[in-house]
């Protein structure tokens, strides 16, 4: 079929463009299609969490991450409002910490 396409500034018709003129033949030859086994090795290796976990480290954070980052740091300023937060050089369990690394030689300068 052969649609002529006219310019027209008042009132454009909806026009629909599909690949295959029924969803039962784009079925069928979805199904049948053959996928060269090299393309799907590739397709494969792209997935591997290990890659994506490198390549999502690089890429900037999205609208989406930044507005959770934002409400976090937002959360976490309102939840001590009006009182002093805590301090950790109170804290015992840090200072255990702190001793045991220090026992371990964590602090030693390595030449």
């Amino acid at each position: 079929m052969i649609q002529l396409m006219a310019e027209d500034t008042v009132y454009l018709t909806e026009t629909i463009i599909k690949p295959y003129p029924t969803r039962k033949e784009f079925e069928k030859l979805f199904v049948s299609m053959d996928i060269p086994n090299d393309m799907y090795e590739i397709a494969r290796q792209n997935n591997e969490q290990a890659k994506l976990r490198a390549i999502a480290q690089g890429l900037p954070i999205d609208a989406g991450g930044a507005y959770n980052v934002f409400m976090q740091k937002q959360q976490q300023s309102l939840y001590y409002a009006g009182q002093v937060p805590p301090q950790n050089i109170f804290n015992p369990l840090a200072w255990a910490q702190f001793i045991e690394s220090w026992k371990r030689g964590d602090f030693k300068r390595k030449n």
